[in-house]
């Protein structure tokens, strides 16, 4: 899960994807727009992917506004240290 946070100018938005070594998973994409200040929104999104030992997951994040900020999802307030995302990896045999 990710939370969204407009600190400042709206509307905000913020896409969230996952690769595996270097090539976009398909279905992985994940957005949400905010439309108004110090709006904090959790984005959430579920895929399977076929990993084989040494293979590379990254989860890349972007904004369309620098003020756009990763936080705590449910935050109320600025942790001190900021959560950027949670990933639960489960292996299925």
């Amino acid at each position: 899960m990710l939370g969204a946070n407009a600190s400042s100018g709206s509307p905000l938005s913020l896409e969230a994807r996952i690769t595996l070594n270097g090539t976009e998973v398909p279905g992985s994409q994940i957005s949400t727009i905010l439309n108004a200040n110090a709006v904090r929104q959790p984005i959430n999104g579920s895929i399977l992917v076929a990993c084989s030992s040494g293979n590379t997951v990254v989860l890349q994040i972007t904004s369309n506004k620098t003020s756009g900020q990763i936080v705590p999802g449910g935050a109320t307030t600025y942790a001190t240290t900021k959560i950027s995302a949670t990933m639960t990896i489960t292996r299925i045999s």
